[in-house]
């Protein structure tokens, strides 16, 4: 998704401002804000799966018990990790 975006924003800035004013409008519409949160809580839950599958490299966490505890533990810094990145965007 995000490699889309930069190519269609860079199009549209060499338009011109009224069409870059356009982009911007469509990029504040609902649904492609869903889409891009979907997009970021993806990539934040590869980053955290694959730290998790490290783990499981060296050997820890390999019990029933604890890759159910390591499997929540990724959702939510998965979940956490999107909000730190949407609510820091939006401050700056």
């Amino acid at each position: 998704m995000f490699s889309i975006l930069i190519p269609f924003s860079l199009l549209f800035i060499s338009f011109g401002s009224d069409y870059y004013q356009l982009f911007l409008l469509i990029l504040g519409h609902i649904i492609i804000k869903i889409i891009l949160f979907g997009t970021l809580f993806s990539l934040a839950f590869h980053l955290s799966n694959g730290i998790r599958h490290l783990f499981w490299d060296m050997g820890l966490g390999l019990s029933i018990k604890d890759s159910y505890l390591s499997g929540y533990l990724v959702i939510l810094v998965s979940l956490t990790l999107t909000l730190f990145i949407i609510f820091y965007t939006l401050i700056n």
